[in-house]
């Protein structure tokens, strides 16, 4: 990787891993069925991935099937939930997804896209807690849950998901 870093000039890196593909590459293409699916710069591939199957690569963990509500919003009929998207909705039906960092938990001014989850299972990392939460009941089994949390230690239950990270990829 050190000689890649060094090289001055263009070079074709081809990998599986995402994350060295991330740290060596500036601009990424993703191949699904021996296809250029998506080709872009790293951090817009990333942060708004244009397909599922981009956006699983990617490492998002958490997606599923949404339906155009408005410009700005879809209902998640399998979370029971609306939420909203600074991205501009332009199909009738296709697939949130939102990264597990990008949750937060939240607070007195948060407004939007907050919902009362609860914990199917959780996995400590030294600094990070993995919560896997289901929104609207008590989950009954560990396998149970919507979506995945990368938090702090320290937190718990309400979540944010920010509608500048959530994004919409046509179905």
């Amino acid at each position: 990787s050190e000689s890649l870093k060094d090289f001055q000039g263009m070079t074709i890196f081809v990998t599986h891993n995402r994350d060295e593909a991330y740290q060596l590459c500036d601009r990424i293409a993703v191949f699904n069925a021996g296809k250029v699916e998506a080709f872009g710069e790293k951090d817009k591939l990333f942060q708004r991935p244009v397909s599922l199957e981009t956006a699983k690569i990617t490492g998002c963990k958490n997606t599923t099937q949404a339906r155009k509500i408005s410009e700005n919003t879809v209902a998640v009929p399998e979370w029971g939930v609306r939420l909203d998207s600074k991205m501009k909705i332009e199909h009738e039906e296709g697939y949130i997804g939102i990264r597990a960092n990008h949750i937060r938990i939240v607070d007195e001014s948060t407004k939007e896209n907050c919902f009362k989850v609860w914990i199917a299972d959780e996995s400590d990392g030294p600094f990070r807690t993995f919560l896997y939460l289901k929104i609207g009941s008590q989950p009954e089994k560990l396998d149970d849950f919507h979506f995945q949390c990368e938090i702090s230690r320290e937190q718990r239950n309400d979540v944010y998901l920010n509608p500048e990270y959530v994004f919409f990829v046509e179905k």
